[in-house]
């Protein structure tokens, strides 16, 4: 490739072409399989049986919406855009072994997925139930966890760079099949390129899994313009980071690390200092804990803080079986990839192009999941079960559309 100015490695005209009728494919397709569902989202609450929801829908509510929206598409789009830049970027056996990290990374991370939408499920119902206490207590329960699980699954990954065995089959697999080739690094040397990447992406969970509670927490209550500033923020910070740094694995890696703390800083400044969450959900924060505030002891408020034992019972029981359904697709994904490195760097090159397209294909069904997420619990709340089933069907049915025309845009 250097002889050539890196002409062996360019794409050629008709697969520019391909992609760019592809991406314009999905991207009709998944505003065609999203509308209906923002339509049920919009008008839902109209044809609840109870007084316990306020229907009326003005100008406030329709920015509150466009918040929401506004948030969904930032993600999808700065996520396939940077997965396509990293590509382009990083050399090639720093985007495998980037791959390779994120196979044994990713499915760890995913055990602990399920606070997300243990979180936001619970709260949903909470309110459709009227019981606005448990739904603050929920939002402790999941923000104190994911710290604490975040922290526990960074130090057993922290572990594993002082097995250089493990390490290397873990970021470098598929090494051996280039043994010997003065242009490829050798496996230690990809290991130490890769330690400030595997070590910043370890520590940045306990805010990661934090923000994941905290995105239900807005999610459920619907304060979509708390997620909306905080998505901006940090994404603001994941781009300015990367190209302020020189776009090799350790900028991506502090470029995440950054963008996951602002995301986390955000959100609970908007927790701290907007009082009526405090008031509506009785939130007691660590810092209530610590200064003793209102003169009661660290017990009570403690107490406060974590709720009773079934509440955290029923988060964490629902929550593993969330986390089971997350766990079983991506260990499929990771296979794949530890079986395609086996067969070389090529292989596993190519299979890292089709990760950098994935977050499109899979980022534009997003409004659905969380559509899911925001109305079914409510609904079963409300015991609005004919509308919840009608609202299922509704959802299995656009990602159903919205599947097959993924299959005829890869086609």
């Amino acid at each position: 490739c250097t002889a050539r100015q890196g002409d062996c490695c360019a794409a050629a005209a008709w697969v520019n072409e391909s992609v760019h009728r592809s991406d314009l494919w999905i991207f009709v397709c998944s505003l065609l399989a999203t509308l209906p569902i923002m339509i049920m989202v919009q008008t839902w609450r109209a044809r609840n049986n109870r007084e316990m929801l306020d229907v009326s829908f003005d100008a406030r509510d329709g920015l509150n919406y466009m918040a929401l929206y506004s948030s969904l598409i930032v993600n999808i789009h700065s996520a396939w855009i940077m997965a396509r830049w990293t590509q382009v970027a990083l050399k090639v056996y720093d985007r495998n072994a980037m791959l390779a990290a994120g196979a044994f990374l990713t499915p760890l991370a995913d055990v602990f997925l399920f606070l997300e939408d243990a979180v936001s499920v619970q709260i949903g119902y909470a309110i459709g139930t009227g019981n606005t206490v448990a739904a603050g207590l929920t939002l402790n329960v999941g923000v104190l966890g994911g710290v604490t699980l975040g922290a526990l699954a960074a130090s057993l990954t922290t572990a594993l760079l002082s097995w250089p065995a493990a390490i290397e089959a873990l970021v470098a697999p598929g090494h051996h099949a280039v043994g010997g080739c003065s242009l490829v690094p050798s496996a230690a040397a990809i290991v130490g390129d890769a330690s400030e990447f595997w070590l910043l992406t370890s520590w940045s969970w306990p805010f990661g899994f934090a923000n994941m509670a905290l995105s239900g927490f807005f999610l459920g209550t619907r304060h979509y313009g708390a997620i909306l500033l905080a998505t901006l923020l940090s994404k603001i910070v994941l781009f300015g980071v990367w190209m302020g740094s020189p776009q090799n694995l350790a900028g991506l890696a502090w470029a995440n690390a950054a963008s996951t703390v602002a995301f986390f800083i955000v959100s609970v400044l908007v927790i701290l200092l907007y009082t009526p969450l405090h008031r509506e959900y009785k939130l007691v924060s660590i810092w209530d804990v610590l200064v003793f505030r209102n003169g009661r002891g660290w017990r009570e408020l403690l107490f406060e803080a974590v709720g009773d034992l079934s509440q955290l019972v029923k988060v964490l029981r629902q929550g593993m079986q969330a986390m089971l359904v997350d766990l079983s697709v991506q260990i499929c994904v990771s296979s794949g990839i530890y079986v395609a490195s086996s067969l070389g760097l090529p292989a596993l090159y190519q299979v890292s192009a089709l990760q950098a397209a994935m977050p499109l294909y899979v980022g534009c069904i997003a409004g659905v999941s969380y559509a899911m997420k925001l109305v079914s619990s409510a609904m079963i709340g409300l015991r609005m079960y004919q509308d919840y089933r009608s609202f299922v069907r509704l959802a299995l049915l656009m990602a159903g559309a919205y599947a097959l025309a993924c299959g005829l845009a890869i086609a």
